[in-house]
């Protein structure tokens, strides 16, 4: 028998990492993209662009058709109240004159 204290050598030397680690820590692996990986996951900036100014065109457009339409209502007001004026002025100076 031996009676030597010294432990013998493991059989199996696969690497476990360290001894009071509860799992083997595993190498990250490196990823690259090609290039149609990345336009497919990313849409074209300019199409992206386009879009977005196509949504804001719509608004717009109505709001400077409601502008066009409140300033010729507005014009049509003001030449109705110059009219008005007009006929207060005439009416006014009637009245001065037969007051002189």
């Amino acid at each position: 028998m031996d009676t030597s204290t010294k432990r013998k050598a493991k059989d199996n030397n696969q690497d476990k990492g360290h001894p009071s680690a509860p799992f083997k820590l595993h190498r990250p692996e490196v990823m690259f993209q090609t290039s149609a990986e990345i336009n497919q996951a990313q849409p074209n900036t300019s199409t992206v662009v386009t879009n977005y100014l196509n949504q804001l065109a719509i608004p717009i457009k109505a709001n400077s058709i409601e502008v066009r339409n409140i300033s010729a209502n507005l014009k049509d007001e003001i030449k109705g109240i110059k009219g008005e004026i007009k006929g207060v002025e005439s009416n006014l100076s009637i009245l001065f004159e037969t007051k002189l």
